[in-house]
């Protein structure tokens, strides 16, 4: 295989598992991402029960996940 085409299969094997979804608290209800292994919030919830809302993305059925807030 040719350099070139060895990295084109890699960016294609990566991009077979890697899954970006931006969305807002509204657009994440009742929408079931499976296998989410990371959530990144770039703004602080209201309360807490949106903030578990969110975080519960991850780490469904005994799987392990990463949540993560940014603050400013």
């Amino acid at each position: 295989i040719a350099p070139s085409r060895e990295l084109c299969l890699q960016i294609e094997g990566i991009a077979k598992k890697l899954y970006v979804v931006f969305a807002s608290d509204t657009a994440a209800r009742g929408m079931d991402f499976p296998d989410v292994g990371l959530v990144v919030q770039t703004e602080p919830p209201v309360d807490v029960a949106d903030y578990l809302h969110r975080v519960g993305r991850t780490a469904r059925c005994g799987k392990s996940g990463v949540a993560t807030l940014f603050l400013s």
